[in-house]
């Protein structure tokens, strides 16, 4: 499957260059990007903010029925350090 031009520079950030939001008001970091607070509820204070490259892996799924170039397609819920 191809992707956009815009689609990828879009989802650049965040799905490749794995970044989050940071807010300003009460810190929290996010993953995906987002636009709202989930702490404190603030819009205006979200910042791109560089994730950690490194964590532990809390959950995985190995999905054998999605169709992928390459089978088969493993999904992972990581905590970050």
């Amino acid at each position: 499957a191809e992707m956009s031009n815009v689609f990828w520079k879009r989802e650049e950030a965040q799905n490749v260059r794995l970044r989050g939001s940071r807010c300003g008001h009460c810190g929290l970091i996010q993953f995906p990007m987002a636009q709202v607070c989930e702490q404190c509820h603030a819009s205006d204070a979200m910042q791109e903010h560089p994730l950690a490259r490194t964590g532990r892996i809390f959950t995985f799924n190995r999905d054998h029925l999605y169709d992928s170039p390459v089978q088969p397609n493993i999904l992972a819920v990581v905590d970050l350090d």
